[in-house]
Parts: structure tokens; sequence; C-alpha cells
């Protein structure tokens, strides 16, 4: 059967709209996307056309692994006794995240370009949510700290995009964008200014290596001057934000968080994780079964809140309308619901993620890596760890996963 597709210039178009389209919903079976649904019609269509190239990098253990995850959560939601609802939902997000991780690998096919349409059709939708307001992921929060929950990384993301319009060397982008990075700590997106200074000290003094060794030398190099740098600039910010340089809002934030003494930043701000640790260890194999509620780990957490100093509404254990295992991270996400088999998944993200930007220090390749590709790998290890596997996300997630796999593809060629 031919059944034809988008020539060339097409792909660009398709690319830039699939992320646009997890802005409208429909409610099906369960809530979806308009990409879900635009990706479930476009699979079988490229499969028919032989369009599907199994020898892209990673993508057969990617998608062994995503079958790994899925059984595994059937299996999860039967031992536990999970609603019919919830066990629905659990399947489908894992379901039509593949078949976006299946589009994508597909349509980008390992070209640069083809990606950065996909990369700002991200950037587009999330502006597009905040100007509108529309249901979903970034609602509230686009609302209330538009900056911090999207609204500042798709600028940032916009911003390198305009700036590769005019300038081709990706040190002097990298190095302008450690100038946009203040920015961000003004406006209260301490895990933005991370991303940014980071994808901007990578692409901006990357360095090109002739052997293996130099590049493994030169990254654990890098490694230890993160580790010894990492508490001062710890202590800088502290003592900055107490003296109100960032404002009131960020001053107050910070003191509530490091009340209790605690001095590691990135943990008081995502104490879910320490939770999740909990719920891991009661449960590693099995899990506790998708979208898996407990009063008893709730607790937990308000409890750990609390003693870290931060102001603690105990009543929320009887207003919530669902009391959800904290999580708040892809990685323990699942590893909480689904247990150490969905986790899986989500190591060998981490694993190509951190052997992308590892290249991305000390590249043999034959080309510097792109800002743009360095703020989206930060920003999935970011989001591996901290972000929860919302809506959006299996859609953003994917085209992020794509881009790690073609830069550590690309860091093979030789000079």
């Amino acid at each position: 059967m031919n059944v034809s597709i988008p020539k060339l210039n097409q792909y660009y178009i398709v690319l830039f709209m699939l992320p646009i389209l997890t802005t409208p919903t429909v409610n099906l079976v369960g809530e979806l996307m308009f990409s879900d649904i635009a990706v479930v019609i476009l699979t079988p269509i490229l499969l028919m056309n032989k369009n599907l190239n199994f020898s892209q990098p990673y993508l057969k253990p990617i998608l062994i692994l995503l079958f790994i995850w899925l059984i595994s959560a059937v299996v999860s939601d039967i031992v536990n006794e999970t609603s019919i609802n919830n066990m629905m939902k659990g399947s489908a997000a894992i379901i039509f995240f593949a078949f976006h991780l299946l589009v994508f690998f597909v349509l980008i096919n390992g070209r640069r370009e083809r990606y950065t349409a996909a990369i700002i059709g991200s950037a587009v939708a999330v502006i597009l949510k905040w100007v509108t307001a529309s249901e979903g992921l970034y609602t509230q929060d686009l609302t209330e700290t538009p900056w911090k929950m999207g609204g500042g990384f798709s600028i940032t993301i916009l911003t390198v995009v305009i700036l590769s319009i005019f300038v081709k060397s990706e040190k002097v982008k990298g190095k302008a964008l450690l100038f946009l990075a203040p920015v961000h700590l003004f406006l209260n997106a301490r895990s933005l200014f991370l991303t940014t200074v980071l994808a901007g000290l990578v692409s901006g003094f990357q360095l090109k290596v002739s052997s293996e060794k130099t590049r493994k030398t030169l990254l654990m190099g890098t490694i230890g001057l993160v580790v010894l740098v990492f508490p001062v600039a710890t202590s800088i910010y502290g003592n900055l934000n107490q003296a109100g340089v960032f404002g009131e809002e960020a001053r107050v934030k910070y003191l509530k968080q490091t009340a209790g003494g605690e001095v590691n930043i990135i943990i008081a701000g995502r104490s879910e994780s320490l939770v999740s640790f909990k719920a891991i260890s009661d449960s590693p194999f099995l899990g506790h079964g998708s979208w898996a509620e407990s009063a008893y780990y709730y607790t937990i957490l308000l409890s750990q809140n609390e003693a870290l100093g931060k102001q603690v509404h105990w009543s929320a254990l009887d207003n919530r309308e669902k009391l959800l295992i904290p999580s708040h991270s892809l990685l323990f996400g699942a590893w909480v619901y689904h247990g150490v088999f969905g986790a899986f998944f989500w190591f060998f993200i981490l694993f190509i993620t951190l052997k992308a930007i590892g290249n991305s220090i000390g590249t043999p390749g034959s080309k510097a890596i792109p800002t743009l590709s360095l703020l989206v790998l930060f920003a999935l290890l970011w989001d591996i760890f901290f972000s929860p596997f919302g809506q959006v996300r299996r859609c953003f997630e994917a085209i992020y996963i794509v881009v790690a796999c073609i830069v550590v593809s690309e860091s093979k060629q030789k000079i």
C-alpha cells in the first residue's frame, strides 16, 4: 500500500506543530492532547512507507525498555489493585510517550535542523499556554510564576535561535548565555539559572580533543571543578539572597527553605525526592501502582518540611482531593509507581544524557555541539531528577531524548 508522506520541507512544519498541538486537549478516554492523536495517526503512515530507520542510535533499546516499563506498570497495577481509571492513565501515558518518541525519531532522522524546528515548537507552545492560560501543564504555575515554570526557558530558547541568525560561533552564543543567566536569578528561577549557566559554560568553552583518553581526563577535571566550586557558589548565592540582592520574594523563599539549617538549596526546594526514597525502599521491585495515593507518605513530606523550618499546613491532609505519593521526578516517579523495571528506562536515558554532555565538554566530533542542544540536554538532566512526568512532558521529553541520542551519535565522528 502506497501512502503519501510529507515532502522534505513539510517535515519542519510537522515537527514544529506537534509540540504546539499539546496545547489543545480533548476528553476521549481521559484527557488527550491533540499531539497524542496526531502521533497515533502518523505512526502507521510512517511504518507503511518504510521510513522507520531502526539503525538510529539507541532507538531499539529505548523501545525495548519502554515495553518493559509498560509491562511492569501493568503488573504493578494488578498487584497493588490499582483502580481501572488509574491503571488506564498509567499505561496510556507510557504508550503515548512511546508514540511521540517513535514519530520524533523518524521525522528528525538524525538531523540538527529538524530537531531545531521541534525545539522551537516546544518553546512557542509554552508561551501560547502562558498567553492563553489554557488548561493542562503549567496553567496555574504559568499564571503565578510564569518565568520559573517554563516561560523563561522558552524565551531563552528563542533568544538563542534568534542569536544564531546573526552569530555562527557556538562559543560566542555560549558566552552570551552567561550574560543572560543572571536575569533568571532576579526573576526567582534558580533551576533555569543553573541550566543556562551550565549550557553557557560548556558551549562557550567546549574544546576539540583528539583522543578518548584526553576527553575523559577533561571530563573528570570538569566534574572535580564543579564539586569544588558548587559549595562556594551556594554560599555566595545565600549571602546575596539574604542581603536582598535578588528581591524580597526570593529572600523570603530562601530563608524559608534554609530555616532548618538545610544548606543544599536544590534538595531544600525538592524535598519530595526524600519521600520518594522512602516509598521506593518500601516497594523497590513492584512499586505502588499508577497514580498511587497515600496519606502516610504525604504526612512524611509535611513532617520533613516542618523539620526543615518551612511553614506547613497540616490541613492539607483533609483538604487535598488526592494525596499522591510525592515524587516530582521522571526517574523517581516511574520507580515509585511501577518499580525498578519502570526506573530502568530513565536510568538508560540518564546514561545517554550524561554521555552527550560529557562528549560536549570535550568533543571529538567534526562540529561543535550547538548551544541550543546543550540547553535541552541540561534541561533533560534536570527533569530526570526534579520534574514530574506530566501530560505535556511525553511530547517535550521525547524531543529532548532524540537530541541527546543525536549528540552522542555525532560525537563519534572523528576529527
